[in-house]
């Protein structure tokens, strides 16, 4: 997790200010931050992707693939399951 970027009593004027009704972009200009770092900081990070989870099986791995066979224009992932082949530096993945 990345450490704050704001101080705590920096925010607390960030959100006073806001709700206020001053735009996002004001904020940024007025306290030398980015827009983005901003936002973020006052609606929260955007939640992680989703992740697959395979416990049940403790020989096969489960990883979040492309879902239209890995093209540079991704239309969402899906979970695949590949067979694990132990190596010497630990599991290498392989198709199952």
């Amino acid at each position: 997790m990345r450490p704050k970027l704001i101080p705590d009593g920096m925010l607390m004027r960030i959100r006073a200010r806001k709700s206020e009704g001053a735009s996002f972009q004001t904020l940024a200009h007025e306290f030398g931050f980015g827009k983005t770092t901003i936002l973020e900081a006052i609606n929260g990070r955007k939640p992680p992707r989703p992740v697959a989870d395979n416990d049940n099986y403790p020989d096969r791995i489960t990883v979040m693939s492309p879902r239209n066979g890995g093209c540079s224009t991704t239309s969402g992932l899906m979970p695949v399951t590949l067979k694990r082949i132990p190596t010497i530096d630990g599991h290498a993945r392989v198709a199952a």
